[in-house]
């Protein structure tokens, strides 16, 4: 049997060797260059990869916070195109009833006003049980589809709902129901239906006197509401935009850990595929030199 001899042997392995490890590394980094990151294994750089980790897990905290800060943005704006219906309704109703004391005194003129009062209660009502996402808005945490029955009683909680935007930081979102049109008989929707008997009645003294007061009460408990969801709305915007950043920020942290320099790698890469090639051809000229050899060995 013939035998190579051990340095030829020896130098051959090595070469194999080479290919394998040149041809190992070729594939690294061309994953590299199409992942665009330098850590595709945590044994690629273990310190790297917890950092990295740990990075992406408040990365991934943090866009919760921008979610929940969004949906509370969402939430108040429609609160506050709301309220600035309600406000300007309820503004309606205080010039209709001031009406009363100008030319509008006649029975037909009284009814006439009774009639639109009444119909901008039920607009009113509609406005009360304005739903986001099927709920509604003016029902604090109850859950309940509408927040007024259609006598204008309260069928929501005195909770109010809030978004987590930052650890440890809960910001509200919107006020009850009560907070605006109050319940029953002395709410709004009580008063308004007060105010259409009384016009209806032609009780100009009631109509101008405890019925307006009332009206003028709702209305600025009306703005007073406008002005605390308002407020709410500037809170939840900074917040948001607070959450943005930060998420922004570990973003950075992770590709700064993770990224790859593509420029360098792509010179590596070259670089391992060229030794590939001269290992290659080294390879197959000890092969040659071999099968020469072998044809002399007894």
């Amino acid at each position: 049997m013939s035998v190579l001899p051990a340095t030829t042997t020896s130098f051959a392995s090595e070469l194999l060797s080479t290919v394998d490890s040149t041809q190992a590394s070729i594939q690294h980094l061309s994953q590299e260059l199409a992942t665009g990151t330098s850590i595709l294994a945590p044994s690629d750089n273990p310190a790297g990869a917890v950092q990295t980790l740990s990075a992406q897990a408040a990365q991934a905290v943090t866009n919760g916070y921008v979610t929940s800060a969004a949906d509370g943005v969402s939430r108040l704006g429609l609160f506050t195109s709301t309220m600035n219906s309600v406000i300007d309704q309820i503004s309606q109703v205080q010039q209709a009833v001031l009406s009363v004391s100008t030319a509008q005194t006649s029975p037909v003129g009284m009814a006439a006003l009774a009639t639109k009062v009444k119909s901008i209660a039920t607009s009113l009502l509609t406005e009360a049980n304005t739903t986001y996402e099927g709920y509604a808005i003016f029902g604090g945490t109850s859950g309940a589809r509408q927040a007024y029955d259609a006598a204008g009683n309260y069928a929501g909680n005195g909770v109010v709902a809030t978004r987590t935007v930052a650890s440890g930081t809960q910001l509200p979102v919107g006020v009850p129901g009560t907070a605006v049109f109050g319940s029953g008989a002395t709410g709004l929707f009580g008063v308004l239906s007060q105010t259409v008997a009384d016009l209806s009645a032609g009780n100009t003294s009631a109509v101008l006197n405890s019925d307006l007061a009332a009206i003028n009460a709702s209305y600025a408990t009306a703005e007073s509401s406008a002005a605390t969801l308002g407020a709410q709305y500037d809170q939840m915007s900074a917040a948001g935009t607070a959450a943005g950043l930060a998420s922004q920020t570990l973003g950075d942290q992770v590709s700064s850990l993770s990224s790859t320099n593509l420029a360098k790698v792509a010179t590596a890469l070259q670089l391992r595929q060229s030794s590939l090639q001269a290992a290659l051809w080294a390879t197959s000229q000890v092969s040659s030199v071999t099968s020469s050899i072998l044809q002399y060995l007894p």
